[in-house]
């Protein structure tokens, strides 16, 4: 029930609609976060870097569906809300990290340079 509320204080400030679903991606998504941060603050980037990479895939690999899912039994069509060129992005990023990820080389940050204290 508390949806309804949001939903009616963003149609008084007139705020775009998808400002709904922000909340909630950063309410989800804030526990994940902080805990990144707190790794990386004492310098353990990889343990940052498998919480954000955690949360990634269960936003994308459980919660989008979810809501696929209940999209179709409710009869409500569902909207990325990308251009075309952004779609391309999209999926060329994908494409990338498959390329990148598949390796079995690929379990430390590659590319990263963790500065050291003389």
């Amino acid at each position: 029930m508390p949806a309804v509320y949001v939903d009616f204080i963003i149609a008084e400030l007139g705020a775009p609609v998808a400002l709904g679903g922000f909340l909630v991606a950063a309410m989800i998504l804030t526990h994940d976060v902080l805990a990144a941060l707190d790794f990386a603050r004492v310098n353990q980037l990889q343990r940052a870097v498998n919480i954000c990479f955690g949360s990634a895939v269960a936003t994308i690999g459980l919660t989008m569906p979810a809501v696929l899912v209940a999209s179709t039994m409710v009869g409500l069509p569902i909207e990325l809300g990308l251009e075309p060129a952004e779609i391309a992005l999209l999926a060329l990023t994908l494409a990338i990290s498959i390329v990148t990820f598949v390796g079995t080389r690929t379990n430390s940050l590659q590319g990263s340079y963790t500065w050291q204290p003389s």
